[in-house]
């Protein structure tokens, strides 16, 4: 399955937070916008919902990604 292929590339849960929260902090710092700007590429949302997070690329171009 590819899905299974997918899965098993990504680091381990506390990782993938940790580098994904780097991430939309380089986002802030580097793009020198808030981060609550809309035409941010990463961003890392700690309390998306109840005890889930969200991390999520878009880079307006139509290559994009979530993780719950």
């Amino acid at each position: 399955m590819v899905e299974n292929a997918i899965l098993q590339a990504f680091p381990d849960p506390g990782q993938l937070r940790h580098r994904s929260r780097m991430l939309a902090l380089l986002d802030c710092i580097l793009g020198g916008r808030a981060h609550t700007d809309p035409v941010r590429m990463h961003r890392y949302l700690e309390h998306w919902r109840a005890e889930q997070s969200l991390a999520s690329m878009d880079n307006g171009a139509g290559d994009e990604y979530s993780i719950v």
